[in-house]
């Protein structure tokens, strides 16, 4: 169904911002699984969940 699909890319959208604002924390800090683990966290919790 295409509602499914569009959820489905906005937890990966949300899931890649948040991977890639990770990984760019831990090239800045040198702190490097940190920021990656925070991202995927901060995707996971804050992502619109689908209904």
């Amino acid at each position: 169904m295409p509602g499914e699909k569009r959820s489905s890319d906005v937890n990966w959208t949300w899931l890649t911002m948040g991977m890639c604002a990770g990984l760019l924390v831990d090239i800045l800090t040198d702190s490097m699984p940190f920021g990656i683990l925070a991202g995927f966290a901060f995707a996971l919790i804050f992502a619109p969940t689908p209904q």
